[in-house]
């Protein structure tokens, strides 16, 4: 009977303390199933995680890459002399994109916003494009043809000074076709016959 009450203090003891382990794991299993999953890294803002995953949010998609890509270029824009007689070649050089229908329009781009400019300021250049035959297809806004000067002569400063821009600047391009709000046309003021391409003329340079 005394060797029982002995041992009554010891099995509680071992009673309790099984109790408070098998408490402890209970909350460890407990918070484990609880806790939110980790995040995964398409979600994650980390950069290590998109380079992971094959991306880089510092690389634009390829369209506006080949956008920003540029290069130099020398162009030689043909602007009217003092004594509005002849066009005189102006070296330009500046940074333009890579194919050659937008480095054909900056130039034209540049030639209407200097000083001396053939074309009149504010002209739109809606368009270009350029053949395999290296015909240069210029689409001008519809405000050309009623913004020019009057005159032969002011028609033909701005036929050739696009032509003198373009054929010396790209030796890929030989002739220019002029077109207005998408279509082609006879003529800008009716003196000039612009019904085909038109090939460069030395006597109008310089």
């Amino acid at each position: 009977m005394a060797s029982n009450a002995r041992s009554l203090p010891f099995r509680v003891g071992v009673i309790a303390a099984t109790i408070t382990i098998g408490l402890a794991l209970l909350l460890l299993v407990v918070n484990r199933l609880g806790r939110p999953a980790a995040p995964s890294a398409a979600l994650t803002d980390d950069p290590s995680a998109d380079a992971a995953l094959g991306a880089s949010p510092d690389t634009p998609p390829p369209d506006e890459a080949a956008q920003i890509a540029t290069e130099s270029v020398t162009l030689q824009l043909f602007l009217i002399d003092s004594a509005n007689r002849r066009l005189v070649p102006r070296i330009q050089r500046l940074e333009a994109p890579l194919t050659l229908a937008a480095k054909a329009q900056l130039a034209i781009e540049q030639l209407i916003a200097t000083p001396g400019s053939p074309l009149p300021r504010g002209t739109e250049v809606r368009e270009v494009w350029v053949s395999t035959a290296g015909i240069a297809y210029v689409d001008f806004g519809a405000n050309l043809p009623i913004s020019m000067p009057k005159g032969s002569l002011a028609e033909i400063h701005a036929v050739y000074g696009v032509v003198g821009t373009l054929t010396t600047s790209f030796p890929q391009i030989r002739a220019v076709q002029f077109l207005v709000d998408g279509s082609s046309v006879d003529t800008l003021t009716g003196h000039f016959d612009l019904a085909g391409p038109i090939l460069p003329h030395g006597d109008w340079l310089y």
